[in-house]
């Protein structure tokens, strides 16, 4: 709920299924076990083991908990855990519960993560909610197998992105809510200590909101140093933007396939998304680029993108949008939109979906 259109004091409820908590008083729960130095106690029961946070406010004593595998953590309703949580070379790690994390109160300059997911494999976050997180919110790199259900995140700082993934593969993400100072949702290939190409990154059913950044977008980091990654087969469908707020021509684009570093991205369908009147930006920005903040090369190729039953609401910081290759050996190719919609009605062609086409483009369809 946004009053007398003042965008930064608003009011935001949530509505969804009764949770099924786990047992509080079953046999082997671990009560408010958390930190590092509890992580002896916890490894010391049966596999498959809970900790259950209770309702009260738990700080963590060296700010990051680093969750051991085979490790289930429920943060019950009124939980609030000040700090941060990290799974790392880990695998079997489940967080749910609709209890916060908390990073208000640490020194920014720590850019420590809500969540980091580093080299794990068969984790899942479900119902959580993010506050103040001082980087991302959820940093994903060189993981596999990761799930995100029904999580809130609310973020203010530079930097702080929402769910970003670096050489990530069967990444799924749904029912979440972002609002976030940077990008809501990133794809990447190598970056940091992970290597390689990202593949298989389904996103559902989510409400984004980028005061700063992008939405949705991917393709800015690879590994240019050898031969670039492939960024393929990502889906984002039934997706509401409620708005995105930048400024710098660079990071435009509600929807944006930027690959630098010789990456590649190809097969990606954007289905069912709908956008509200942008504060400043533009809807699409399909571009091979060669962004010197951060690329020390270009990147390769953009192909086979699918934009389908996209619905936008026009409004005066709408600029337009753009599909463009680098150079003729660094192209875009093979673009399709279907079934664009501009303020109720059925766009007949790019001019009138407001997009430009550039140089070192072939095969750009609208129907």
């Amino acid at each position: 709920m946004e009053i007398n259109k003042d965008r930064f004091h608003n009011l935001y409820v949530f509505a969804g299924g009764i949770e099924e908590a786990p047992a509080r008083d079953a046999p082997g729960i671990l009560h408010n076990t958390i930190g590092n130095s509890a992580n002896d106690q916890i490894a010391a029961q049966p596999v498959n083991r809970l900790v259950y946070v209770d309702p009260g406010v738990h700080y963590i004593g060296s700010y990051i908990w680093e969750i051991p595998s085979d490790t289930r953590v429920y943060l019950a309703p009124g939980a609030v855990l000040m700090g941060g949580l990290a799974i790392r070379q880990a695998r079997n790690v489940h967080i749910f519960g609709r209890g916060v994390v908390y990073q208000g109160h640490l020194d920014p300059h720590y850019y420590a993560d809500g969540l980091t997911i580093d080299h794990a494999t068969d984790v899942s976050i479900a119902g959580t909610c993010f506050i103040d997180p001082l980087h991302y919110t959820i940093a994903m790199g060189g993981s596999d197998g990761i799930t995100i259900d029904n999580v809130k995140t609310f973020s203010c700082l530079v930097w702080s992105d929402g769910f970003d993934m670096m050489s990530c593969s069967h990444v799924t993400i749904r029912r979440s809510f972002l609002r976030t100072s940077d990008d809501c949702i990133a794809i990447y290939g190598s970056r940091f200590t992970n290597y390689g190409g990202s593949h298989d990154v389904t996103v559902t059913d989510c409400v984004l909101w980028a005061d700063v950044a992008h939405p949705m977008n991917m393709g800015t980091h690879g590994d240019a140093v050898h031969d670039g990654d492939v960024i393929e087969n990502i889906r984002f469908e039934n997706i509401d933007v409620l708005d995105q707020h930048e400024f710098q021509s660079n990071y435009l684009g509600v929807m944006a396939l930027n690959p630098g570093d010789k990456n590649t991205i190809h097969n990606v369908m954007f289905k069912n998304i709908r956008i509200d009147a942008l504060e400043h930006g533009r809807v699409f920005d399909v571009e091979v680029k060669y962004n010197k903040d951060y690329n020390p090369a270009p990147g390769r190729l953009i192909e086979n993108i699918t934009f389908e039953y996209i619905h936008i609401t026009s409004g005066p910081g709408e600029e337009v949008s753009l599909v463009a290759g680098y150079d003729s050996t660094h192209p875009v190719r093979d673009i399709l939109f279907k079934d664009i919609y501009r303020d109720g009605g059925k766009v007949a062609d790019l001019s009138a979906a407001n997009i430009h086409v550039g140089d070192y483009t072939s095969q750009i369809r609208i129907v």
